[in-house]
């Protein structure tokens, strides 16, 4: 039997809950996003029931990628080396190279924070063992189990180390080919039926293969179907999207609104929704409808949460416009327009009402589709093994949508009484999905596809009762999202201030040099607690002093998070905003922050600017 599932999208959550007080008290809002371990059991449970009635002696188990999400995680965007998913070339296997570092980093969290999984996984896969509504089971004695894994467009680096690779082998207890933990995972697993018609006559891909948006190379006519394994490790414009523009997005506006995010009242509530809204963006589909859950969420006549949102989209368009790798992309998917990859140039002025009517926020317009042009069935009909006969059913991911497509053959009517067909394996992801009177509303989505050997088809023909001997079968269920969602709780009092961050000195590596030097106006604080400089005249390798600002308490019970952003004040035309960072304070035992000097460093194309603080204790 294959049991075949994909898009689990295990992801590193924990830097997406923010912390408020109201009232003296601490409350937390955060997002459940991630696959509990008991869709798990479900999951082995059902595959229990279907090894008894088919008499199957084998489980091959496929993860078919993007069950890490590496992409989608504010931590590319806390630390200074500047690396980026849709960095060209991934560079050696050892301590230093900034994109392996980052990958590691990421893979830490995602592991902390789905602790519950993995042991679960590895009893099922080693053991056959498995709990399921609170009872032990296990598969019958002499059942094989393997595992296996191939990496889809948002876990594609995990493929590029032996490291990360050996990571994920343990993770997932896939089993290492000759007992090399670190070799390279497949892209494509075939399963092809032999003349004598014994084996399963399946292909398995991720699904990014299909997709223009997601893969680095032609996908139109199946060209994208036979590329070597190396093209898999290459970036595509998909990366860019999702780390540099949606989560780029969701942590310039935690930074930029870090105080008012944390506000009582109906303002800071209206931000943190709005936030999380920002987080969620890849849970609505289909992705096109994204515009249009994003005015649910901040109100069709809300034109002052709107106006939040605009500089944060700028943000966003500025740094494509100045990417040479999004230049590139653009030009090779024939792209007219930069500024459309980011919903477009007149997010950046036009005013409120005008866009009202140009994006459709009023719902008369048509939306910015960003979603696949071409069905990817229409993609996997040029799948070569299909022609042979050696494959008669392709399945694949990627959408989270999941389909049962026929596919075309040459064979007479009367030899194709089961056909040939595309299987999308869909995701376990809450998934956001737009109703009636434009509401939008979270499922949790439950799909998986299994298919047969001849062996088992046969037991089945043979079973009493029995009908037909299904070649395959697909399950998709969709449950309430209960506690899966945006979820607000209260952890206790806040405790007076034992430790504070004392700022010491900007420095203006780069900035405008003209008409005198730049005025600049930066904001600087953690969490809730904000101080407001403004300098003019500043030139190039000035340095500031800050001492004589009071210095910042620091609470142990909120996040943490050292913010900075500002604009450089022009009297004639529009400020520009400057470049805005957002780090977690280190922390040691007991939830301490660690003490001592730190600096931040923030650039782009003009300016350059190093804030120095200290971190204190008492007395």
């Amino acid at each position: 039997m294959l049991a075949v599932i994909s898009d689990l999208h295990f992801q590193h959550t924990s830097h997406d809950a923010l912390r408020f007080v109201v009232d003296g008290e601490v409350h937390e809002l955060e997002v459940r996003r991630n696959v509990t371990p008991e869709a798990f059991q479900r999951f082995f449970a059902q595959i229990h029931d279907l090894v008894e009635h088919r008499r199957s002696r084998e489980v091959e188990l496929v993860f078919a990628g993007d069950i890490f999400e590496i992409h989608r995680t504010p931590l590319w965007f806390f630390d200074e080396s500047g690396a980026r998913p849709s960095d060209l070339g991934t560079g050696e296997d050892r301590d230093g190279n900034s994109l392996r570092d980052a990958v590691h980093r990421i893979l830490d969290h995602v592991v902390r924070d789905n602790a519950g999984c993995w042991p679960a996984i590895e009893r099922f896969v080693t053991r056959g063992e498995y709990e399921f509504q609170g009872l032990p089971s296990k598969l019958p004695d002499g059942v094989k189990i393997r595992a296996r894994f191939m990496p889809g467009n948002h876990d594609r680096l995990v493929n590029a180390w032996p490291s990360t690779r050996a990571r994920v082998r343990q993770l997932l207890a896939v089993e290492a080919p000759d007992g090399d933990t670190g070799a390279p995972f497949p892209h494509v697993l075939d399963y092809p039926r032999g003349v004598d018609g014994a084996g399963y006559g399946v292909r398995i891909r991720h699904g990014h293969e299909y997709d223009a948006w997601n893969f680095p190379v032609a996908v139109a006519d199946g060209k994208a179907l036979g590329v070597a394994p190396e093209i898999y490790l290459r970036p595509c414009l998909g990366d860019y999207l999702t780390c540099d523009v949606a989560t780029r997005m969701a942590t310039c506006f935690r930074a930029r609104y870090a105080r008012a995010l944390r506000e009582d009242g109906p303002r800071g509530q209206a931000l943190r929704w709005l936030f999380i809204a920002l987080t969620e963006f890849d849970d609505v589909r289909p992705f096109s409808l994204l515009l249009t859950y994003m005015a649910r969420e901040f109100g069709q006549s809300d034109q002052e949460t709107f106006e939040a949102l605009r500089p944060i989209i700028r943000d966003a368009i500025d740094a494509a416009e100045q990417h040479p790798f999004v230049v590139s992309e653009a030009k090779r998917l024939n792209v007219s327009s930069l500024k459309r990859l980011v919903a477009g140039w007149a997010l950046k002025s036009v005013p409120f009402e005008v866009l009202r009517t140009l994006m459709g926020l009023s719902g008369t317009a048509s939306q910015l589709t960003l979603d696949s042009e071409v069905p990817p069935a229409e993609m996997a009909k040029f799948e070569p093994v299909l022609a042979d006969g050696s494959v008669e059913t392709v399945i694949a991911g990627h959408t989270h949508l999941p389909d049962q497509v026929p596919l075309p053959g040459d064979k007479p009517a009367v030899e194709r009484e089961e056909g040939r067909f595309f299987l999308d394996s869909g995701t376990w992801r809450t998934t956001i999905r737009k109703g009636a009177g434009g509401c939008f509303g979270r499922v949790r989505a439950f799909t998986m596809v299994f298919a047969y050997d001849a062996a088992e088809r046969g037991v089945a023909m043979g079973a009493p009762g029995s009908m037909e001997g299904r070649r395959f079968e697909t399950w998709t269920g969709h449950l309430a999202s209960g506690t899966l969602g945006p979820t607000v709780m209260v952890l206790g009092k806040v405790a007076e201030p034992r430790q504070w961050l004392t700022l010491k000195s900007l420095e203006a590596v780069k900035v405008d040099p003209d008409w005198g030097g730049a005025e600049l106006l930066v904001h600087v604080g953690v969490d809730m607690e904000e101080r407001t400089l403004q300098r003019d005249g500043v030139k190039p390798g000035n340095v500031i002093d800050l001492s004589g600002n009071p210095p910042v308490p620091l609470y142990p019970e909120l996040d943490g998070e050292l913010w900075l952003h500002g604009e450089e004040v022009d009297h004639l035309t529009p400020n520009d905003p400057l470049p805005w960072a957002l780090r977690p304070l280190a922390r040691g035992d007991g939830g301490r922050f660690r003490e001592g000097p730190g600096e931040v460093r923030v650039s782009d194309a003009s300016v350059e600017l190093v804030l120095r603080y200290e971190v204190k204790g008492e007395g």
